[in-house]
């Protein structure tokens, strides 16, 4: 059944509207920056709270790199207000601000970056050790990259009437499949989103040191590639190194693939050792994944997490949730690193991965789409670059607006619903940048650059550092209410209080013991 035949039923049950009643949330990372634009070498907040059990503020790879992760909001309008409301409070809790852009600023120092520290409970233990690995096998510059993750679910009534309008049961199962339906069409047509929503065409030389690449130089300070979107998702920045694959064909598959590189001996880790020349742990094994979060997928199915409990775990006794999407750059141009606009679109786009029938993709489909990524973000904006779409060569803007078109009508249906064109004049702002490439965010970064903008020609660093302290000196303007610092200061706290609950339970358990009983929840799925 097409997509069309799809909405046709969905309309003729009055169940339109479920469309818009799915769940929302965002994550987004940033370097925290000092007010004279070096990256900080202060650890975390501890007036924020615990990076290990706070819900909302933490750390993802350095104490420098923060995270805020709103929670899972109905109305659509709810994520972004709450992600602003996070810029504010850290606004106004130091003189820094958090850079606002996936490719770092200038770094003086890569090896002094700090790996984040979370405690001295066994799962604050595991999560630095982790990254101490992370920094051994990719290296700690590109762990500072940093991007934007949008998670979103549907509502059980969506799954619902889906089920009854195919003839399918309505049941975890179903629910699973559908799904992994949308996992897959993300990442065969995961090359749009760098496209559209690509802010990392340069970076500044200061984070290669010496490394060989094949990006240009555009000044002293700053190389690029002319028609870049998104060398965060290109193959200089964050690309899938696990050699082993990971099927998106069914939940099953994906999570014994996934449990597969957990426990696969690599010769190239395992040469790195355990340990480090001073006896400490650098690694937590030397297979080819430590844990499953190693996996740089551009999709990943997700359950919500329980204390202690594996990621593959909670997906094989639970099932599906919600999907992660992070093929997102940070939007400089926005004040909190992500536009409604965007937003909007985004969800239009996991509606027609989700209603849009996918075909299984074997090994050679999915090298074919992981090369179309990485192609997208190093020269999408390229006139002469063609897409292997199932091997048949394709143009960019003709793949694209050809999604658009069958996107249009799920945005004719939400806007039915909204009773204005929201969501088409949306689509129809899309279809513009595929036509013309100079209308992408990628290309005005460039003209910024440039100084074809009004302004005088910058290098990367002051264009993003300046930016950013424009975006959080209006976050500091703003402020925060006496209410809303009274839940910041009971925020943190509670955390502290978690963490400090934390660390006395592990007290009789040896971190050996916490290893091996986390490892153990992966063998019982074999």
């Amino acid at each position: 059944m097409d997509l069309i035949e799809i909405l046709d039923k969905l309309e003729q049950r009055d169940a339109l509207h479920t469309l818009d009643c799915g769940r929302r949330g965002i994550e987004k990372e940033g370097l925290r920056y000092t007010s004279t634009d070096h990256l900080s070498r202060k650890p975390h907040p501890a007036s924020l709270g615990s990076p290990l059990t706070h819900a909302t503020i933490t750390t993802d790879y350095a104490e420098s790199l923060m995270e805020l992760v709103t929670p899972a909001f109905r109305n659509r309008r709810d994520a972004l207000t709450y992600l602003r409301y996070l810029h504010r409070v850290v606004a106004v809790d130091s003189d820094e601000y958090l850079l606002n852009g996936s490719m770092p600023a200038r770094i003086d120092d890569t090896e002094a970056v700090e790996i984040g520290w979370y405690g001295e409970s066994n799962g604050g233990q595991m999560r630095r050790l982790y990254r101490k690995g992370l920094a051994l096998r990719y290296g700690k510059a590109m762990q500072l990259i940093s991007g934007i993750h949008f998670n979103y679910s549907l509502c059980p009534d969506v799954f619902r009437n889906y089920a009854e309008i195919v003839g399918e049961p309505f049941h975890q199962p179903f629910i699973n499949t559908s799904y992994m339906n949308l996992v897959r069409n993300i990442r065969i047509h995961s090359w749009m989103i760098p496209y559209l929503f690509g802010h990392s065409p340069a970076v500044d030389s200061s984070f290669f040191h010496g490394v060989i690449h094949r990006l240009e130089a555009l000044d002293d300070s700053t190389f690029y590639l002319p028609y870049a979107t998104s060398l965060r998702m290109s193959d200089t920045g964050y690309s899938n190194k696990t050699p082993t694959p990971v099927t998106a064909n069914s939940l099953e598959g994906y999570i014994h693939d996934l449990r597969g590189a957990v426990f696969s001996p690599s010769q190239k880790y395992e040469a790195l050792g355990l340990y480090a020349a001073d006896g400490s742990r650098q690694q937590i094994s030397g297979n080819v994944m430590q844990i499953e979060n190693e996996y740089y997928g551009v999709a990943r199915p997700k359950q919500i997490g329980v204390d202690g409990e594996t990621t593959l775990a909670g997906l094989a006794s639970r099932g599906i949730a919600y999907v992660e999407l992070r093929t997102l750059d940070i939007n400089c141009f926005d004040w909190a690193g992500i536009s409604q606009r965007q937003l909007d679109f985004l969800e239009l786009f996991m509606l027609y991965c989700l209603f849009h029938k996918a075909p299984m993709l074997d090994e050679s489909q999915e090298a074919e789409c992981r090369v179309n990524l990485a192609e997208v973000g190093g020269r999408g904006r390229d006139p002469q670059l063609h897409l292997q779409h199932f091997g048949v060569k394709q143009s960019v803007e003709e793949w694209g607006c050809e999604v658009l078109l069958a996107m249009r009508p799920i945005a004719e249906a939400m806007d039915v619903e909204k009773h204005r064109p929201h969501y088409m004049s949306i689509v129809e702002r899309m279809e513009g940048m595929f036509r013309n490439p100079d209308l992408t965010p990628s290309a005005r970064i460039i003209r910024c650059l440039r100084g074809e903008e009004g302004k005088a020609p910058m290098s990367w660093h002051r264009f993003i550092t300046d930016l950013s302290r424009c975006h959080m000196e209006k976050s500091r303007r703003v402020g925060i209410t006496p209410v809303e610092q009274a839940k910041v200061t009971a925020d943190a706290l509670a955390s502290w209080e978690k963490e400090e609950a934390l660390v006395k339970a592990s007290k009789d358990v040896p971190f050996e013991t916490y290893l091996k009983n986390y490892f153990a929840q992966l063998e019982r799925l074999d």
